[in-house]
């Protein structure tokens, strides 16, 4: 019989490895919406810092002190980057002034750049994600809290305290916080998924159904009805600029909002009346789609087999599609698919996001971006303002990490990188 020196493993137990997060960012910074998030006092802070007149296109990593914060999600207006963690915490940074509809304090030589508030937890989960429109709008926040759909209205309180100063005066000190008051919804199914443009918002519930509405003011009930479709169960959905687009579980994407002058609602025509009804996007049958997504006037949507399909406008090159002046056949308000081998591993799907003009795509190792990159949302130095076909972002170091989540504001991009602890 032989006998073993070491202890018990129930008395040494292994500590669970913790990933570390970490928010890569590019593009325009003039207000600051690529700098790293402060780490904050408490909750419902807000911090001003003197203003960027004009900053360069550059790569952006937080300090280690905000690398362990808890990130579960991403998202960004047009002059604003947004992360939440799985704690609740809602991160802004950018031009919050406009976000929180407030005016700046201190003149020209401050401006409101960061804020931070709580969502508490619902009875059945916690905060998932944190929806939000193009526009610098706090009306069209609506966050999923387990599978609660809430909107939020942000509200800035000040208060005023007495402190004595050094030499014994007293001085009136401000202190501006953050709170939020949920907007009423009249509609109490569970859901799974959440998603708003500048003019409406949708959600699917966990049975499937799609549910609509129009984005009002603030202090108004929000009415939800459901969408009228031929799908049997949607599975996600997401906001561009003006349209909406949705996912159902046999792979199929519906669109619906303004298709205007540039096709991105993919029917195959430019309409100047808006769709209110989801409508299948008929070029796309016959594929399994797993995800879209929609930017300022052009929208993409990925298969299960790793494809990437664009349509809508192409001004600047963001459907990374060649132009094709002599091809009477072609048609970007209809879906193509983008010829380039993403080098997907095994099980992986491609992640994709829009901005106002420009795409971004990534497999988890690396990052590819076309369309408008005056500001460098494309990744590089920005000297080339338009990219017409998918490159590498160069100079991007994810330290062995994984992009898990990518998102666009309309002038620059956010990537979250997962990063396994040894």
């Amino acid at each position: 019989m032989s006998s073993s020196c070491s202890r018990p493993s129930s008395l040494t137990p292994t500590p669970p490895r913790v990933a570390r997060k970490t928010l890569l960012a590019f593009g325009s910074n003039i207000f600051r919406q690529c700098a790293p998030p402060p780490p904050p006092p408490q909750p419902h802070a807000l911090g001003s810092t003197r203003p960027l007149l004009i900053a360069p296109p550059a790569l952006l990593q937080p300090p280690p002190s905000s690398l362990d914060r808890d990130y579960i999600g991403i998202t960004a207006t047009a002059s604003c980057s947004l992360a939440w963690t799985s704690q609740g915490l809602v991160h802004v940074w950018g031009h919050v002034a406009a976000w929180l509809s407030v005016e700046d304090e201190g003149g020209s030589d401050s401006v409101l750049s960061y804020a931070c508030f709580n969502v508490q937890g619902g009875e059945d989960g916690a905060l998932r994600k944190v929806a939000v429109s193009g526009e610098d709008s706090p009306r069209r926040i609506v966050v999923l809290v387990g599978t609660e759909v809430r909107a939020l209205r942000p509200v800035v309180e000040t208060r005023s305290s007495r402190k004595r100063s050094r030499a014994g005066d007293e001085e009136e000190k401000a202190d501006r916080r953050v709170r939020t008051t949920d907007v009423v919804f009249t509609f109490s199914q569970p859901c799974l998924d959440v998603a708003v443009s500048t003019t409406h918002g949708a959600a699917v519930t966990t049975r499937g159904r799609l549910m609509v509405w129009p984005l009002g003011r603030p202090e108004e009930v929000v009415e939800m009805s459901e969408a009228e479709t031929t799908a049997d169960r949607f599975v996600s959905v997401s906001g561009g600029r003006l349209h909406l687009l949705a996912v159902t579980s046999a792979g199929e994407v519906f669109t619906w909002g303004v298709n205007g002058l540039h096709g991105q609602l993919g029917h195959g025509a430019c309409e100047t009346v808006a769709r209110d009804v989801p409508t299948c996007v008929e070029a796309l049958l016959g594929l399994t789609m797993v995800a879209a997504c929609g930017g300022g006037w052009h929208s993409a949507a990925v298969s299960a087999d790793g494809d990437l399909y664009t349509f809508g406008s192409n001004a600047h090159g963001q459907l990374a599609l060649p132009p094709s002046p002599d091809d009477p056949s072609f048609n970007p308000a209809l879906p193509n698919p983008v010829d380039m081998d993403f080098d997907l591993e095994p099980g992986a799907h491609l992640l994709a996001a829009c901005g106002s003009r420009h795409t971004i795509v990534s497999n988890g190792k690396n990052v590819y971006a076309c369309g408008w990159n005056k500001y460098g949302q494309g990744g590089g130095n920005g000297r080339e303002e338009e990219v017409d076909m998918f490159r590498r972002v160069q100079g991007l170091d994810l330290d062995g990490g994984t992009v898990v989540k990518v998102a666009c504001g309309a002038w620059h991009s956010l990537l979250l990188v997962e990063t396994a602890s040894p």
